[in-house]
C-alpha cells in the first residue's frame, strides 16, 4: 500500500475506494502504518455502458424491445440509461463472446472512446468491428 493506480468502473472503483479508506482507518488504529496516506494514488474510473431503454410515459414500466409493438410512438419513451436487468436493456455478454469473439468484444469497448467516458452500446459497431478486422 498505497495501490499506484486503480482503474475501474464508476461505481465500483468508488466503493473499493471507500473500502480501502475504512481499511486503511483500522490499521492506523493498530499501528500498522505509521502515517496516513490515500490507499490509491491514482484512481481511474470508467464510465458506464448505456443501453437503450424504452419506458411507458403514462407509468414508468421498462419495456423490452419485443413488446414495442404493443404500443404507439407516442406512448413509449426512448433514452439510454446504465444497463441493467430491471430495465430490460441489457446484454448477455457471454452471447456477444459466442458470436463474434472475446477480443472484438474487447476492442469494440476501447474503440468506443475516452475510458471516462459513458458509452452507448451499439450492436452495429461491433458487427462494423468485425468486418473491420476479417478485412485487413
Amino acid at each position: 500500500m498505497p495501490v499506484d493506480v486503480y482503474i475501474g468502473g464508476m461505481e465500483h472503483a468508488i466503493l473499493h475506494l471507500l473500502y480501502a479508506r475504512f481499511m486503511h482507518k483500522f490499521l492506523l488504529q493498530i499501528k500498522e502504518f505509521d502515517k496516513p496516506f490515500e490507499p490509491f494514488k491514482q484512481l481511474i474510473t470508467q464510465g458506464l455502458v448505456k443501453g437503450i431503454t424504452y419506458k411507458l410515459k403514462k407509468n414508468g414500466k421498462y419495456l423490452k424491445e419485443s413488446d414495442l409493438a404493443q404500443y404507439s410512438k407516442d406512448e413509449v419513451e426512448v433514452s439510454n440509461e446504465k444497463m441493467s436487468k430491471s430495465k430490460g436493456n441489457g446484454i448477455n455478454p457471454l452471447e456477444v463472446i459466442e458470436k463474434y469473439g472475446s477480443d472484438c468484444l474487447r476492442l469494440s469497448l476501447f474503440f468506443y472512446g475516452p475510458t471516462k467516458n459513458d458509452i452507448v452500446w451499439d450492436d452495429n459497431f461491433q458487427r462494423t468491428l468485425v468486418l473491420f478486422f476479417q478485412y485487413y
